[in-house]
């Protein structure tokens, strides 16, 4: 429930509508360290993997 409301209902307003997909904006030199970060939406808060548990 806490990652749909999270991250898939909280990208929904990011859908391009032409699209269909979510563009986000990258940049490098925002950082200090010259890598690579994006905005609009920040993809790099969404975690990569879960741990799925067994419904009962």
């Amino acid at each position: 429930m806490k990652l749909n409301s999270t991250y898939v209902e909280g990208m929904i307003p990011f859908i391009n509508k032409n699209t269909g997909r979510i563009h986000s904006a990258f940049h490098q030199t925002v950082t200090a360290t010259g890598r690579i970060s994006s905005t609009d939406p920040n993809l790099q808060n969404i975690p990569t993997r879960i741990e799925l548990r067994k419904v009962t």
